[in-house]
C-alpha cells in the first residue's frame, strides 16, 4: 500500500488550476465541456 501522500499528489495537480476558489460548479462545466467535445469527435 503506497502512502497517502502519493496517492493524494495526482489529485491535488488537478485541482490546482482552479486555486483556492474553484468550485463544484466550476468543475462541472468543464466535465461537461469535455463531454460535448468527446461525443462531437465521436460524431461521423
Amino acid at each position: 500500500m503506497e502512502p497517502l501522500e502519493t496517492q493524494m499528489e495526482p489529485l491535488e495537480i488537478w485541482v490546482e488550476p482552479w486555486g483556492p476558489r474553484w468550485s463544484l460548479r466550476d468543475l462541472d462545466e468543464s466535465l461537461e465541456t469535455q463531454m460535448e467535445l468527446l461525443q462531437t469527435r465521436m460524431e461521423p
